[in-house]
């Protein structure tokens, strides 16, 4: 039918940030049809029509049939979306799609409480700018060792919002012994058990709700599944990699990052090219996760307002021509000035392509064989291992 296939449609695009009504509207229109056509059918078709007449009034599987066809998905969302023109804050806002997040409370055992971002150093004193105030903020437990369960399978029961990073979490049962299907929907939806069975860790792209993640040298290679560096191929896509093994994940954490594995391992290190064009050795013994970190739309958000900056924490920031020049380099002048300088931070220091990293000889880190790319003045010179 047309409407199943217009239905199909708006549901491919509702991962994309499509809007809730109008999935909403036509699958109303698909119910009504399914009806007249089930009231005008043939005798020899009765038992479909009733079938299909008992599903709208919420007795197939116990759900009615709008919840089974608008039913968020069990996948992590992809995709973003935008708002109606309503007000100028909605004109260009856009956020990705929060489609088959989990809507509830986040799993209590492994919330901690968080001090609000306010720029102040343990002294009392502003060190950052521009931050204060803000919506209130609890951090979750998430798991960047994957070695408190090792060699035991564990499986996604849902994937949650985390406000303190760009990503996606997921939460993952271990007690999967004893269980006769641990793939049923009942099972992943019972109480959870204790917090040393439970764990968050970062949701990858492309796991879905109910799937097996494995943590150890003997896990397949499958989407989420952490391992040693030691026992990744090369040419494979990774993330949340550690520097230093046992110390947790420090690099590619954030929403749709990743790393390649160029080398395998030779002389305990392995050679990995990060998203920023930088190649670098790890140890062989850190660990890495298979896979691209989810929520990768994220660099297409578009906050809207100012007030939406607001409630991330984000304070407005004065610029330095606007200032006096007690206060700024870029300050004074008569009349409306541009500084007269090259821009430089409040302190002097260059604030567009200055080094920060502190350099020893030609190379900044023994460890880095190849730099992110640059101008041509501040190139890092390749090494060869």
């Amino acid at each position: 039918m047309a409407c199943q296939q217009r239905l199909r449609t708006l549901l491919a695009h509702a991962m994309r940030g499509a809007v809730k009504d109008e999935v909403g509207a036509w699958s109303g229109i698909l119910r009504r049809t399914l009806a007249s056509s089930a009231a005008s059918a043939s005798a020899s078709a009765s038992s479909a029509a009733a079938e299909a007449m008992a599903a709208s009034r919420n007795v197939v599987g116990g759900r009615s049939m709008a919840e089974t066809i608008i039913r968020p998905p069990t996948f992590l969302p992809v995709g973003v979306k935008k708002y109606k023109p309503t007000t100028p804050g909605f004109r260009h806002r856009v956020i990705t799609s929060r489609i088959g997040l989990w809507q509830g409370k986040p799993y209590d055992p492994l919330v901690r409480g968080k001090k609000r971002i306010d720029g102040r150093n343990n002294s009392g004193r502003i060190c950052v700018w521009g931050r204060g105030g803000g919506h209130k903020r609890k951090r979750r437990v998430v798991d960047f060792k994957r070695k408190a369960h090792w060699g035991v399978d564990g499986r996604i029961v849902r994937f949650e919002y985390d406000p303190n990073r760009s990503a996606h979490i997921a939460l993952v049962r271990y007690d999967t012994e004893g269980v006769d299907d641990p793939t049923s929907r009942e099972w992943l939806l019972s109480p959870l058990p204790g917090q040393s069975q439970v764990a968050y860790i970062l949701a990858a792209h492309g796991l879905e709700e109910g799937q097996v993640v494995q943590q150890g040298p003997d896990a397949s290679l499958d989407v989420g599944n952490a391992m040693p560096l030691r026992c990744i191929p090369m040419g494979t896509t990774i993330h949340n990699i550690e520097l230093v093994p046992g110390r947790g994940a420090a690099m590619a954490r954030s929403a749709g990052t990743s790393a390649t594995l160029l080398r395998t391992s030779k002389d305990d290190y392995v050679m990995i090219r990060l998203t920023s064009g930088e190649v670098r050795l790890i140890h062989e013994n850190s660990m890495a996760t298979i896979g691209t970190v989810s929520n990768g739309q994220h660099k297409q958000v578009n906050h809207g307002k100012a007030g939406a900056r607001r409630w991330l924490g984000w304070r407005p920031q004065t610029r330095g021509v606007a200032m006096n020049p007690v206060d700024h380099p870029h300050g004074g002048g008569e009349g409306k000035t541009s500084g007269g300088r090259p821009s430089v931070s409040p302190w002097g220091k260059p604030s567009k392509g200055g080094l920060t990293r502190k350099r020893r000889g030609n190379i900044a880190n023994p460890f880095i064989v190849k730099g992110r790319p640059r101008g041509k003045k501040h190139q890092f010179k390749t090494r060869v291992p």
